[in-house]
């Protein structure tokens, strides 16, 4: 499943009905058993070569988010399949007011901080140790890069992991009691845009069969990187290490 976070804010001022990019990439792997998942963070910044999605968007190499803007859900996908030749059976895009309504729904979620965190510009101030906070202030903690980063993407991609095995804790609670996934789910369809194979039931289904999978056995990695020759600011992908990532999990 590709999992896109995008950087528009439907219902909000800041809504972008073009040239909305994808702020976050994730593979997920459910294997058949459902023993162990794996989460595969792609780099926005990654260097890549991208597939023409029609009429006026030939192929060329760009940063992987920019698949997004020029063609949606539906290039992103073709992007990555592309790149790392596993088929993608489901999309997901969720935009920032659906993960900020995420977050709400299920009580929020826990963050742990080694200290303070101060950032005036995201409006975020939180003390060292343990905080419950919200959807507004889960996404303003995930899409820090200097309050407690070290400024990178890749720096926000350990704060989004953390959230997301939050998310995932929150969730194996829901899986417990049938009405309130159904509920949960309900709404859910609310916040995001899927493909039309990702309807209620397959979601339902897919939800139900992750009760046998342990928290502990969620694995959350990064595509292999390393700073791309023609410009410091982007990264490329490391081979063979990448294609070895990508081989194991066909």
């Amino acid at each position: 499943m590709l999992l896109l976070g995008t950087d528009s804010q439907m219902g909000t001022p800041r809504y972008r009905t073009a040239g909305t990019r994808s702020d976050t990439m994730m593979l997920l792997h459910l294997p058949a058993d459902r023993k162990k998942i794996t989460v595969i963070s792609i780099p926005r910044d990654s260097m890549v070569r991208i597939p023409s999605c029609g009429q006026g968007s030939p192929a060329r190499t760009e940063m992987i988010n920019s698949a997004f803007r020029t063609g949606g859900l539906a290039c992103a996908w073709k992007t990555v399949e592309s790149l790392t030749k596993v088929r993608v059976d489901h999309a997901i895009e969720l935009d920032f007011s659906g993960f900020m309504a995420m977050v709400d729904a299920v009580g929020g979620v826990e963050v742990r901080l080694p200290r303070a965190m101060d950032d005036p510009k995201a409006k975020l101030h939180l003390p060292a140790g343990k905080s419950l906070v919200n959807g507004e202030q889960a996404l303003a903690y995930v899409r820090s890069r200097y309050a407690i980063g070290d400024g990178s993407d890749l720096g926000r991609m350990k704060q989004q992991a953390q959230v997301m095995k939050e998310l995932a804790k929150k969730a194996k609670k829901l899986l417990a009691n049938p009405a309130e996934l159904f509920s949960f789910l309900t709404e859910a369809t609310k916040w995001v845009k899927a493909d039309a194979g990702l309807d209620l039931e397959t979601m339902r289904t897919i939800a139900d069969s992750l009760t046998k999978t342990d928290l502990e056995d969620i694995r959350f990695v990064v595509v292999p990187w390393g700073p791309y020759p023609e410009d410091p600011h982007r990264l490329k992908w490391v081979q063979p290490a990448a294609d070895q990532l990508f081989a194991a999990i066909r």
